[in-house]
């Protein structure tokens, strides 16, 4: 936080206050304890009134200064930003609303807390994080990146979100991923913990889309990689954390460099240890079956 300049931070009374209580003094201690008329004591006690008014003056005038120069420099910082002036009119308008017509109720203190919610995800983006406040938001998000996406889109999926893929939502963003003629490398990690008719299904569909479809057993992996991620063109992220029961209790997407690559180190691990997934390959209820054992997984895209 900026410090507020000395003169901004001196009360406007203070000043005259102390002028006149010193010059008043001075004008009794010349009026009784010197031989000087009460004239002379009297002007002097006016020229230090003088001096304090004057001194207030002066601070007056550096306060509307600073005030002047700090409106300025909100006024240039929301101009710089061309949808915010129009934005921010009408916030301020519903702001005034609320006021005035909710006075004295709770309305007004959901109000500032609006503002300051705002606040907080404007932190959180300055740090290239976004934490989505719904479900619904953040389905909205991973389709418009999804459809943004233009070189690579990798990512895993868990037992908790079958139910998902044969969802209304889940069926909207799959239909982003068919690209007819599109060089988007399409690749997804299935980790299971029991392989059933319902992943069989929703893997043959991915497959036909042109996604490239791998699977690992959730045992085979180390606590540190049992998460969900997608990773859009290596540019931005998210990061799904499960609970002990494989249910996502938290989503973060990030757009900041170290922590996308950190996903995508973290991705090329676990694909590392899958394998690409055949029909039928997969014994239901049970582990990989594939006569001559496991096929090798493909290395990870590279821009």
């Amino acid at each position: 936080m900026s410090m507020k300049p000395f003169s901004a931070r001196i009360p406007s009374w203070l000043p005259t206050t102390l002028g006149a209580v010193a010059s008043t003094a001075l004008a009794a201690y010349l009026y009784a304890m010197t031989d000087l008329a009460a004239g002379i004591a009297t002007l002097a006690g006016l020229i230090g009134i003088t001096v304090a008014l004057q001194l207030e003056l002066l601070l007056r005038s550096k306060r509307a200064e600073f005030a002047e120069i700090r409106r300025n420099r909100i006024i240039a910082a929301i101009e710089q930003t061309p949808w915010l002036p129009g934005t921010l009119d009408g916030m301020l308008r519903h702001l005034r609303h609320v006021a005035t017509a909710y006075d004295d109720t709770a309305a007004v203190g959901l109000a500032r807390k609006a503002f300051d919610d705002c606040g907080h995800v404007l932190a959180d983006l300055q740090r290239g994080i976004y934490v989505p406040r719904d479900g619904e938001s953040s389905n909205e998000l991973v389709n418009n990146l999804t459809g943004a996406a233009r070189r690579s889109l990798r990512a895993t999926t868990s037992d908790s979100e079958l139910g998902f893929w044969t969802s209304d939502a889940g069926r909207r963003y799959l239909r982003l991923h068919r690209r007819d003629g599109s060089s988007l490398d399409k690749q997804r990690i299935f980790i299971y913990h029991e392989w059933t008719p319902l992943h069989e299904t929703v893997a043959a569909e991915q497959l036909e889309l042109g996604i490239k479809v791998y699977t690992i057993p959730l045992r085979r992996l180390p606590a540190a990689q049992a998460i969900g991620i997608i990773i859009w063109d290596d540019t931005a992220a998210l990061d799904l954390t499960f609970n002990a029961a494989g249910k996502d209790i938290f989503a973060r997407f990030t757009f900041a460099r170290q922590d996308v690559d950190r996903l995508a180190t973290l991705y090329s691990a676990i694909l590392e240890e899958a394998q690409p997934w055949i029909p039928g390959s997969i014994s239901l209820g049970g582990d990989t079956s594939v006569a001559g054992g496991p096929a090798k997984a493909d290395p990870p895209a590279t821009e």
